[in-house]
């Protein structure tokens, strides 16, 4: 049985949980440590630490933004959505129907009754995610791919003074957008493929800032 889609989703999935997760990651230090003064206190006695942990979360969230928008030798979200264009079988009745016996070791009483309901999706509901995901590549090339490019993968001296201006360009509320999207593409099809069931985009909400930032006032609590 094929599981190109399968494959692919395990790799997709896994870049827009580290994205997500370090880029909430590193607002929720610095929001915590805006408000509470023993935070910020902890931080600024250990500035070596703390440069280094936000070094790192930087080189992480942009190189994953970058794979999930570009990569040409790794599985970006729009060569994902074409794997799934490609192998659209792989959400069939029938796909899913095996998938669920391998799963539960065998057909279980409920199974005839669960595929009756199930939704196979058209070439047209991968083209809506992919039309969504244009745009804001657009913008990732525009404004974030040069802090990739010439920042934190390829720093040269052309841009070693220029650090300021290009992360200048980039705005939270976009990169919160592009994390959104990338988290909506991610449910819709983990529901078209395991579940056989379809699901506007708006539904999906990203709720993982809030999760993220109770460990990380759990973790400074402790340190």
């Amino acid at each position: 049985m094929k599981n190109n889609v399968m494959q692919a989703y395990k790799i997709f999935n896994r870049d827009v949980e580290i994205a997500i997760r370090v880029f909430f990651l590193c607002k929720g230090i610095y929001c915590i440590a805006g408000k509470d003064k023993e935070a910020l206190s902890t931080l600024e006695k250990n500035t070596l630490s703390w440069n280094i942990i936000l070094h790192s979360l930087q080189c992480t969230f942009f190189v994953s933004l970058g794979r999930l928008f570009e990569g040409d030798e790794t599985i970006s979200a729009d060569k994902f959505l074409r794997t799934c264009i490609d192998n659209a079988d792989e959400f069939s009745k029938n796909s899913l129907r095996n998938r669920k016996i391998i799963q539960h070791g065998g057909k279980q009483e409920w199974l005839d009754l669960y595929m009756n309901n199930i939704y196979e999706p058209k070439i047209k509901d991968f083209d809506k995610l992919i039309d969504k995901l244009a745009k804001r590549k657009a913008l990732y090339i525009k404004t974030y791919r040069p802090i990739r490019h010439k920042i934190i993968t390829h720093l040269n001296i052309a841009t070693i003074d220029n650090f300021s201006s290009l992360f200048g360009k980039g705005k939270i509320d976009e990169i919160q957008d592009f994390l959104l999207v990338m988290y909506q593409i991610d449910r819709v099809i983990f529901h078209l493929l395991f579940n056989g069931k379809s699901y506007p985009i708006d539904n999906f909400i990203l709720e993982e800032e809030s999760y993220v930032f109770k460990d990380i006032e759990s973790l400074l609590k402790n340190i």
